[in-house]
């Protein structure tokens, strides 16, 4: 795999009854496989006409098809999971598309943030080219993350802009912004994905401090831990316990 700059690999992999989704976005030939996930044997290929990418896909259910949604530079598609045929496809988004799509109630969201800002709100039974035309729900253009994925809580959705601690949240059902690009003091550069636990937010900046954010009218931080420590990788819960990945250590802090 030849990806930009020698980044190496980053998307996930996603497992789905039957199939286990390999993305292949880089500098030469680009390809999305499906694979046996018990003998690892090819079951489809498809060829995309994508550079470098390392966002991970997002599969969902729709009218008893399942559909595979992948984000890509060029274009975000979705594809029927059990032949890979293209369902829909709307562009462009930008160079190093990371952040990954996200489903709310029958709506793909698929998000850019390096060179070019936006957020495309697709109905999830759209067919075709939809790029420029009104089946597009909604678009917001400004303030989207380039690392870090966002993440969803009741009808809103959270987002860092670029690398740093600005939050920007929107309403799902309209795409307009009830906070902008305000600043988490405290916190600073962003590559982990934010999560939610709770109706709670934790976001943690990659010198190891991890704010507990919450949206009421206005954006809320209900505290804070600082670890010092450089962080990348996004946390995980378990229970009441929560998993903080260092470079060099493994985390564990209780509630």
């Amino acid at each position: 795999m030849r990806t930009r700059l020698g980044w190496g690999e980053a998307s996930t992999l996603v497992i789905h009854k039957d199939h286990l989704i390999l993305p292949w976005d880089q500098e030469d030939q680009s390809y999305l496989y499906s694979l046996n996930p018990k003998t690892g044997d090819i079951q489809w290929k498809v060829e995309r006409d994508e550079p470098s990418n390392w966002s991970t896909p997002l599969i969902t259910t729709h009218a008893d098809r399942t559909q595979l949604i992948v984000n890509g530079t060029h274009r975000a598609r979705s594809y029927f999971l059990n032949s890979g045929e293209v369902v829909w496809e709307c562009g462009e988004l930008s160079v190093n598309a990371i952040p990954s799509p996200l489903r709310y109630k029958d709506t793909i969201l698929c998000i850019s943030g390096y060179r070019k800002s936006i957020v495309y709100a697709i109905p999830v039974d759209a067919r075709g080219d939809i790029s420029g035309t009104d089946r597009i729900r909604w678009i917001y253009n400004q303030n989207t993350p380039y690392v870090a994925s966002p993440v969803i809580v009741g009808n809103k959705i959270f987002l860092t802009k670029q690398r740093t601690a600005l939050v920007t949240v929107l309403d799902l059902d309209t795409g307009k912004p009830l906070i902008e690009a305000e600043r988490l003091h405290g916190l600073r550069e962003v590559y982990a994905s934010p999560i939610v636990a709770n109706d709670k937010v934790y976001l943690v900046d990659r010198q190891g401090t991890t704010a507990v954010l919450k949206y009421d009218g206005e954006l809320k931080i209900l505290a804070v831990n600082k670890l010092g420590v450089q962080i990348d990788a996004s946390p995980a819960v378990v229970g009441n316990q929560l998993f903080l990945r260092s470079w060099s250590a493994l985390y564990c802090i209780e509630e």
